[in-house]
């Protein structure tokens, strides 16, 4: 709850004290949270190994408070695995801190963020549809330049290749080819 939900050790107390009539202290909670993190660093390890072998894997990062100070939530996920690390910077220094990025051979799946541009990495870079999609609508709706909105047009226009590419309709079947 603590760390999953952001829920304060104070919190966390008064919640166990009304379910069990029983309130651990803080350090009892904290002591709870270490064992915990120890216990789960054999399955971090697994989820770190299983994501490395993928041929692709997605990576972002979102900002978070922790004692009041903003962090960042590093993920990198395939459709069975999800990594998260957090640490105090977003870019290229969290990249090499956390490990997983400069030693990984695959596709990685990004926004636009520098850090993922680094040379030193091996892997492949595949920018993320969403992240350019979100943008795209921003700069069409805010800045009003049409190149962003027949950009989106073009990208939402992906989903449905017959909506895309009308004239394909009578040669691929009716709505084009399913998209899996």
């Amino acid at each position: 709850m603590h760390t999953f939900h952001f829920l304060p050790l104070q919190r966390m107390a008064q919640l166990f004290e009304d379910w069990t009539t029983y309130r651990p202290s803080e350090g009892a909670l904290l002591s709870f949270l270490e064992n915990a993190h120890d216990r789960f660093a054999p399955i971090e390890e697994h989820i770190r190994t299983q994501l490395h072998q993928k041929v692709k894997v997605h990576a972002d990062e979102t900002g978070c408070r922790v004692d009041g100070r903003t962090q960042w939530m590093h993920v990198m996920s395939d459709e069975a695995y999800t990594l998260l690390q957090l640490h105090a910077k977003r870019g290229a220094l969290a990249m090499k801190d956390i490990g997983f990025l400069p030693t990984y051979t695959g596709t990685v799946v990004h926004d636009c963020m520098k850090g993922y541009f680094n040379e030193k990495h091996s892997y492949s870079r595949a920018l993320c549809n969403a992240h350019l999609l979100r943008e795209c609508i921003g700069i069409a709706e805010h800045d009003g330049h049409k190149w962003a909105k027949q950009m989106k047009d073009l990208l939402t226009g992906g989903l449905d290749p017959g909506a895309a590419f009308p004239s394909s309709r009578g040669f691929l079947g009716e709505g084009g080819p399913s998209i899996v």
